[in-house]
């Protein structure tokens, strides 16, 4: 006896729908029959989870005093980093957080927000100086473009 295409397709479909019934089956405590499907339709809509946390904006200062001491670098980092030979420019995201006295709490973190150059990026990495903000009272954390060259 030879299998045809359409028998392979219906050999295939009862296979798939055994091991969807059986694996359905096996759950405990799910139940598909009309009863309680009309049941837990008639009942009041759940409660919809909560939002998630939108995180606080940095302090009105915070942004303004990284930006500003990143800009001071600038110069540097492109002398540092880019050369006269090279062609185009690479945007970066720079991301740093600063405790309540506006010192950095972590290492400031780099991403690319366009064409990556990996050397260009480590360069910036290893030669930027730490920075700091003026004094929030809060932990700050920025977000900052940075543009090379």
């Amino acid at each position: 006896m030879r299998l045809t295409t359409p028998g392979a397709i219906l050999l295939g479909f009862l296979a798939i729908a055994l091991a969807v019934f059986f694996g359905l089956r096996s759950r405990s405590g799910v139940t598909l029959d009309a009863i309680s499907i009309a049941s837990t339709s008639a009942s009041a809509p759940s409660p919809l989870p909560d939002p998630v946390p939108v995180p606080a904006p940095p302090p009105s200062g915070a942004l303004a005093d990284a930006t500003r001491a990143l800009t001071e670098q600038h110069d540097a980092l492109v002398k540092a980093c880019w050369g006269p030979q090279k062609e185009g420019r690479v945007l970066l995201s720079v991301r740093a957080r600063f405790d309540a006295q506006g010192h950095l709490a972590t290492k400031v973190q780099l991403s690319p927000r366009g064409p990556v150059r990996v050397d260009v990026s480590e360069c910036v990495a290893n030669t930027l100086a730490p920075f700091a903000i003026a004094p929030a009272n809060a932990p700050a954390s920025v977000e900052i473009p940075l543009s090379i060259p």
